[in-house]
C-alpha cells in the first residue's frame, strides 16, 4: 500500500484530525517504508519539561492537528488566531497555497531534531536538548518535500516554516529579556519578513502557533498567542508587510544624488538597509541625508 500525493494533499487540507492518518500510516509500515524523515523522528526522546507527551513524533501530531484547526478556523472565519480583544490577527481567509504551506510546514518543523537531539548541561544540569535543529531540519525537509511533489511554491513555504518556526517566541522573548524599544523590536521584525520573503507572515504565524499548541503544557491550550500577536500587530502598526524587501532608497534616488548605475549604487543600497534595520534610519528623508554625508567623505 502506497500513499499518493493527492491522498496525503487530502489528508493535509480535509482531515480534522490528520494524525489519525499520520498514525494508521505509521502502524501500517508506510511512514517507516516511504518517509524516513518522519520514522526518524519516532523514539526520540525530549526534555519533559517541555515536551512531557513525549517522542518527536507525538508533539509533531498535536501541532498537525493544532494548524488544521488554525487553518480550517481562518478558512471559515470563525476563531483564527485572535488577540486578547478577541479580534483575528490573520486574514479573514487562506489560500489554498497558504494552507498546504501550513500544514507541510507543521509536519515538517522538527525533522531536525533527530540530528541535534542530545544531552546538553543548563544552568548546571544535563538536559535533554535539540539546539539547532531549525537549521538541521532544512535538508530533511527538502528531501521529504521532494518525495511528495507538491510543488516548489508549497516546499518553499514548508522549508521556511522548519527554519523559522522559533522566530515570533525568540523575537518575543528577546524584546522583554533585553529591554528593546519599540524600534528594535520593529527593525528585527522587518528583517524577519525579509528573510521568509515571498512567503506570508500569516503562515509564519500559523506554524508558530501550531507548534506552541502541539504540547500538553498548560500554557498552549490556554486561550490566545502572545508572540504572535505582538508580531502581527507591529506589521499592521508600521505597514511592515507592503514591501517587505523594498529598499528605503531606489536606484533613481541615489542617481539623483550623483551615483552612477553599478556595484557602488548596490554597495551603497546594502548599507542604507543595514543601518535601515538596526534602527538608524527610518525615513527616506533620513536614507538620503546619511548617503549625502557618506558622500563627502
Amino acid at each position: 500500500m502506497k500513499y499518493t500525493d493527492e491522498e496525503i494533499n487530502k489528508l493535509l487540507l480535509k482531515a480534522k484530525r490528520p494524525s489519525i492518518g499520520l498514525e494508521l500510516m505509521r502502524a501500517l509500515g508506510i511512514i517507516e517504508r516511504d518517509y524516513p524523515e518522519l520514522q526518524a523522528t519516532i523514539g526520540i526522546d525530549q526534555d519533559p519539561e517541555w515536551h512531557p507527551e513525549g517522542d518527536v513524533w507525538t508533539p509533531t501530531l498535536m501541532s498537525l492537528d493544532a494548524a488544521a484547526h488554525i487553518v480550517r478556523s481562518i478558512g471559515n472565519q470563525e476563531s483564527g488566531i485572535r488577540n486578547e480583544s478577541g479580534h483575528s490577527i490573520l486574514d479573514s481567509r487562506f489560500s489554498i497555497l497558504d494552507s498546504l504551506q501550513v500544514m507541510l510546514g507543521t509536519l515538517c518543523h522538527d525533522l531536525g531534531k533527530p540530528a541535534t537531539t542530545a544531552l546538553s548541561p543548563k544552568q548546571g544540569v544535563m538536559r535533554i536538548r535539540s539546539l539547532g535543529h531549525e537549521d538541521a531540519g532544512v535538508i530533511p525537509t527538502e528531501t521529504f518535500c521532494a518525495r511528495l511533489r507538491f510543488g516548489e511554491d508549497v516546499n518553499q513555504g514548508a522549508i521556511m516554516g522548519t527554519r523559522d518556526h522559533l522566530k515570533p517566541g525568540i523575537l518575543n522573548r528577546a524584546a522583554h529579556k533585553d529591554g528593546w524599544s519599540e524600534t528594535q523590536y520593529t527593525n528585527a521584525v522587518r528583517k524577519l519578513l525579509k528573510r521568509i520573503y515571498p512567503i506570508s507572515w500569516h503562515v509564519l504565524v500559523a506554524i508558530a502557533e501550531a507548534d506552541h499548541r502541539g504540547r500538553t503544557l498548560p500554557d498552549a491550550q490556554a486561550p490566545g498567542y502572545p508572540d504572535g500577536e505582538r508580531l502581527a500587530e507591529t506589521i499592521h502598526k508600521h505597514h511592515l508587510d507592503e514591501a517587505p524587501t523594498k529598499p528605503i532608497l531606489s536606484g533613481e534616488d541615489l542617481a539623483a544624488l550623483g551615483i552612477a548605475p553599478g556595484p557602488e549604487m548596490g554597495r551603497i543600497i546594502r548599507l542604507v538597509e543595514d543601518a535601515r534595520d538596526k534602527g538608524e534610519i527610518k525615513t527616506k528623508e533620513e536614507a538620503i541625508e546619511t548617503v549625502k554625508r557618506f558622500l563627502k567623505k
